[in-house]
């Protein structure tokens, strides 16, 4: 973080960014809706109840890191965030061990997907608080292509879905690991 410098958030590009970001869902739904409605609905309860809670969690922490020059902000929210994805990717693998869904697979990697989708949303806002552009755009031309591979939805196997959503966790997580040091999350001071 510098302190000194004034940074300038283009609002315009932070909200394609976190749009593109947890528009997964409802695009899924979307397009599973015109060719297979059971697996839509699958995705509206499984997924959707997913971005609801996160949603629940997410109180005011874009707020907060955009109008904020403390590092620890940024800091304890990745680490409350990571905290309840992992629990809430445990409870997933509890409850619904033993449910027979249409695409147990998919909704596996999907829900990585989301949660990790979820954590980054507070990576978006800091690398555009930070003028971090290229990462910004990056993230956006990656989305966009990602959204119209998945355009075509009907052509796919289960396999071959199942390689884009994990094709799309990495970028996730590569993305998360350009901005995180583990040793930094756990020496939060002011949570």
């Amino acid at each position: 973080f510098n302190k000194n410098k004034k940074n300038y958030v283009n609002i315009f590009n932070i909200g394609i960014a976190n749009g593109l970001n947890s528009f997964i869902v409802p695009y899924l739904i979307v397009l599973f809706g015109f060719i297979k409605p059971n697996i839509a609905a699958e995705v509206g309860i499984v997924e959707g109840t997913l971005l609801f809670v996160t949603q629940i969690f997410s109180s005011n922490s874009r707020a907060i890191i955009l109008t904020s020059n403390k590092e620890n902000n940024y800091f304890n929210f990745i680490f409350f965030r990571i905290l309840v994805s992992s629990s809430i990717f445990i409870l997933y693998l509890i409850i619904f061990e033993n449910i027979d869904f249409i695409e147990k697979k998919f909704h596996f990697w999907l829900i990585l997907v989301v949660l990790i989708a979820w954590i980054n949303e507070i990576n978006l806002i800091f690398s555009e608080k930070e003028n971090l552009k290229f990462l910004t755009n990056l993230f956006i031309i990656f989305n966009i292509l990602f959204y119209i591979i998945l355009l075509p939805i009907n052509i796919y196997s289960e396999f071959e879905l199942i390689n884009i959503f994990k094709a799309f966790f990495i970028f996730h997580l590569l993305f998360y690991l350009y901005f995180i040091s583990i040793d930094k999350i756990f020496s939060f001071r002011e949570f």
